[in-house]
C-alpha cells in the first residue's frame, strides 16, 4: 500500500465499504492498493474515513464509532451525504458460522455472502418481531436487496473461482507481507488444529480458550486436502445480541435457514442496500472465542477485493448512486417484506 500524490475530490469516490469494529477496519485497510490523501472536512463531517483505491476503484472506508443498530444507520446516511458518488455499499464484517453437513462444510477463516434466495434478501434481521402465543417467534420487517447489477457481479465471480479457484489466500498473505504487524496482531492463519467444532450439546467448562476442553467431542470433520478456504453463499441472519448457544445456533438454521450471523447489518440495510461480507470467526456457541476474529475480518476484506476486481469502473454515464436512491425512496433494490416465524430463542 502506497501513498498516492493526486489530490481526489468527494465525487471521486464510487465505493463505500462500513466496519463494524477497528478489527475489520484495519483489515479493509490492509486491502487497499493505495490510500489517498485525506480531503479536507466541513463543520458537518462526523465520520471518519480512510481513502484510497482498489484496483479500478476509489473507494471510502469507515468505521462504526460504537456499536448499536442506530448508530450503524447514521454513519451510513453520514457517509452517503459525504461521497454522493457512491455505486455500491458493503459491509465487511466477522460473523458465526452454521456448518450443516456436506451442503454448508463451514469452517473457521471462510467467507459468507449474503445472496438473495427465493424471496429472500439474503439478509434475515430475526432480532426484530413479536413473539405469539404459541411462544413462537414471528419477524416481520422490511429488508432492502442489494442492487441487481451488484449481485450479478457477485456471481460472475462466483463463477469465476469455480474454474479458476479464489485469490482469497494470496491476499492476505500479501497484507502479511506489507504489514509485518499485522502477524503479531494475529491477522494470519490460525491453523487447523485450532479449528474446534464441537458438538451440539457438549459446552464449554469455563476456562478460557479450549485447552482443557474434551477433544473427543469435536465433530468429526474431513480435513481439506485443495482450498483450505471457502467462500459460501446464501442468507447471513442478523442479530442485535451476541449469540453462544449452540442449541440457538441450530434453531436459527433449521427454521430460518441462516448459515452465518452478525451483528450490523439490520441497522445498515434500512438506509444502505448493501452487499453483507462475513468472515467466520466463531461458531455462534460457549466455546465462542476472538483467536479466529482478525484472520476472519482479513478473508472478509480479501473477498471484497477480489469481487472489485471483476466490477468494471465508473463510466459517469447513467451510473445510479446509492445516495439519490434512498432520497427518492428507492434504495436502489426491492424492498421485501419478510416474514418469518420460528420457535422463540429461549432454547
Amino acid at each position: 500500500m502506497s501513498f498516492s500524490v493526486p489530490s481526489y475530490i468527494r465525487d471521486s469516490y464510487t465505493m463505500l465499504c462500513v466496519c463494524p469494529t477497528r478489527l475489520e477496519f484495519a483489515a479493509m485497510e490492509g486491502a487497499l492498493d493505495e490510500v489517498h490523501p485525506n480531503i479536507a472536512t466541513t463543520g458537518r463531517d462526523k465520520n471518519a474515513y480512510t481513502l484510497g483505491q482498489i484496483g479500478r476503484h476509489n473507494i471510502a472506508v469507515t468505521v462504526l464509532p460504537e456499536a448499536g443498530h442506530g448508530m450503524a444507520g447514521a454513519v451510513v446516511m453520514q457517509a452517503l451525504n459525504d461521497f454522493k458518488s457512491i455505486r455500491f455499499g458493503f459491509l465487511v464484517n466477522v460473523g458465526g458460522g452454521i456448518p450443516s453437513g456436506d451442503e454448508y462444510d463451514i469452517r473457521l477463516g471462510d467467507v459468507v455472502v449474503a445472496t438473495p434466495l427465493g424471496t429472500s434478501s439474503g439478509v434475515v434481521p430475526f432480532a426484530r418481531g413479536r413473539v405469539q402465543a404459541n411462544g413462537d417467534f414471528e419477524q416481520t420487517k422490511m429488508i432492502n436487496k442489494p442492487p441487481q447489477v451488484l449481485l450479478e457481479y457477485v456471481h460472475r465471480l462466483q463463477s469465476k473461482h469455480l474454474r479458476e479457484g479464489h485469490k482469497i489466500d494470496q491476499i492476505v498473505r500479501g497484507m502479511l507481507g506489507k504489514f509485518h504487524i499485522m502477524r503479531d496482531e494475529r491477522f494470519e492463519n490460525p491453523g487447523a488444529d485450532q479449528d474446534l467444532y464441537f458438538q451440539n450439546a457438549y459446552e464449554h467448562n469455563g476456562a478460557r480458550g479450549c485447552a482443557t476442553c474434551d477433544r473427543t467431542r469435536l465433530v468429526a470433520r474431513l480435513p481439506r486436502a485443495a482450498a483450505p478456504l471457502r467462500v459460501h453463499y446464501g442468507k447471513i441472519g442478523s442479530s442485535n445480541t451476541v449469540i453462544n448457544s449452540a442449541a440457538i445456533r441450530q434453531t436459527l438454521h433449521q427454521q430460518l435457514g441462516v448459515i452465518c450471523v452478525e451483528t450490523e447489518a439490520t441497522g445498515m440495510m434500512d438506509e444502505f442496500p448493501c452487499l453483507v461480507i462475513c468472515g467466520v470467526g466463531d461458531y455462534l456457541d460457549s466455546h465462542k472465542n476472538s483467536q479466529w476474529h482478525p484472520y476472519a475480518a482479513a478473508t472478509a476484506a480479501a473477498y471484497l477485493k477480489e469481487l472489485l476486481s471483476v466490477i468494471p469502473p465508473s463510466n459517469n454515464n447513467g451510473d445510479r448512486f446509492l445516495n439519490s436512491d434512498v432520497k427518492k425512496g428507492l434504495r436502489h433494490g426491492e424492498k421485501e417484506l419478510h416474514t418469518r416465524t420460528f420457535h422463540s430463542l429461549s432454547t
